[in-house]
């Protein structure tokens, strides 16, 4: 099954899911990864947004990974929160 397709439109939602996470949390930066590892569940390996679309490397397509490669999508969240905004946060959620 070719790769490429899939891996644009996960770029896309990857994009889309960063912008709106950057609205519901000012100062926050998210990112939609894709899980590769091998069938036995060991050392999984994140590919970032979009990676692995066949523009990295030679640029041959023997380089590009197979879709039963991926094993899931996770999330890579930084949070940068000064003291005073986390402390007006946690008040606004004790009332």
């Amino acid at each position: 099954m070719d790769l490429v397709p899939h891996l644009r439109s996960f770029k896309q939602v990857s994009k889309n899911f960063s912008e709106v996470f950057q609205k519901l949390v000012p100062g926050g930066k998210a990112t939609l990864v894709m899980k590769k590892g091998d069938a036995e569940g060991s050392q999984s390996q994140d590919e970032g947004e979009g990676g692995g679309d066949g523009e990295r490397g030679s640029g041959s397509q023997s380089s590009v990974p197979s879709v039963d490669q991926f094993t899931g999508v996770g999330i890579r969240v930084r949070l940068h929160l000064s003291l005073g905004v986390l402390s007006a946060k946690l008040m606004m959620t004790h009332h």
